[in-house]
């Protein structure tokens, strides 16, 4: 089984509802998606998909598709206003 779905199993067992995965572009800055916790399933196999056109400097429009893997030996549980979130 993939790394991605054991790390999603953990934090949906473990009550997490949303998923923020968070890249940092060239310039610094933190980009972020917001998933709910069973859309996410496919982001920590897949990767998430984004469009590099919208960073600037970072690639043209007509080659601008990309994916983020996700790095699960990065993701923790955050307690945030009562709830749950993953980062």
């Amino acid at each position: 089984m993939p790394e991605g779905v054991n790390a999603w199993r953990i934090l949906k067992s473990a009550g997490v509802k949303y998923v923020k995965f968070v890249i940092v572009d060239i310039h610094g800055r933190p980009r972020l998606e917001v998933l709910p916790i069973d859309a996410a399933r496919d982001a920590f196999v897949d990767g998430i998909a984004y469009d590099g056109s919208s960073i600037p400097a970072y690639a043209t429009v007509n080659k601008s598709d990309f994916a983020a893997a996700v790095d699960t030996d990065a993701v923790y549980i955050e307690t945030w206003n009562g709830g749950k979130t993953a980062l």
